[in-house]
């Protein structure tokens, strides 16, 4: 004859059992399914611009492209160049004179002197509006581009011509005034038995005088006048 309260206790530790097998797997079931999402997600398509590179599947991170800026060309209004006999007797040096910069007022006049060996033994820079003002008056605030490119290109023209070198020193004046002149260059250049020389302008009534030092193997500024 069962007995009622005995088997009732039974049918109670089989049903506890059966909920603990069944929250078992329930359990297991949920971190297999967190798992697989966890594997299979994707990330999302709108990712930033200069974006991500390739997801990483071993260290589980994204590596973000390397940014790499890259630089901004200026406008060159002017890069042109002549050749004289200034260091060397034998060969001609390159004067190379260029002028960069997006805008007028911003841009910059370059003039290098380079060797046959193509070593630069003299270089200068100054203000673009310093030339347009030889041209313009106000600097040429009201000329049109055209005009402030023929101006460059004129000044361009005197600067590169024979007469710069070979008639500086029909420019130099007689009696070198002593605020004007570079006293230690101008022993340098005197010592060393200088012969050739250029001159050119950076600004309106202005003169700037240099010589080739055969020693040194460069070129000194010695005078820089206005009149």
């Amino acid at each position: 004859m069962s007995n009622p309260l005995k088997d009732a206790f039974f049918a109670m530790k089989y049903l506890h059992i059966a909920i603990c097998i069944l929250l078992f797997h329930i359990v297991g079931l949920s971190n297999a399914l967190a798992k697989n999402h966890k594997c299979t997600q994707q990330f999302p398509v709108d990712t930033p611009e200069g974006g991500f590179s390739k997801y990483n599947s071993n260290s589980k991170m994204l590596k973000f492209a390397k940014y790499v800026e890259k630089p901004i060309p200026l406008k060159v209004w002017k890069d042109t160049s002549a050749y004289f006999f200034f260091s060397d007797t034998a060969t001609k040096d390159r004067f190379r004179f260029s002028v960069i910069g997006d805008y007028e007022y911003a841009a910059t006049v370059y003039l290098q002197i380079i060797s046959a060996k193509g070593v630069c033994i003299f270089k200068d820079s100054f203000s673009l509006l310093s030339i347009l003002s030889m041209y313009f008056d106000g600097g040429g605030q009201y000329a049109t581009r055209v005009q402030k490119e023929n101006a460059i290109s004129e000044y361009a023209e005197n600067l590169l011509s024979d007469y710069s070198v070979e008639g500086a020193l029909e420019q130099l004046p007689n009696r070198l005034e002593p605020e004007y002149t570079i006293h230690e260059n101008h022993k340098i250049l005197s010592m060393d038995g200088a012969e050739k020389f250029f001159y050119y302008s950076k600004k309106t009534d202005n003169n700037t005088f240099i010589g080739y030092d055969p020693v040194l193997g460069y070129a000194l500024i010695f005078y820089d006048t206005q009149y």
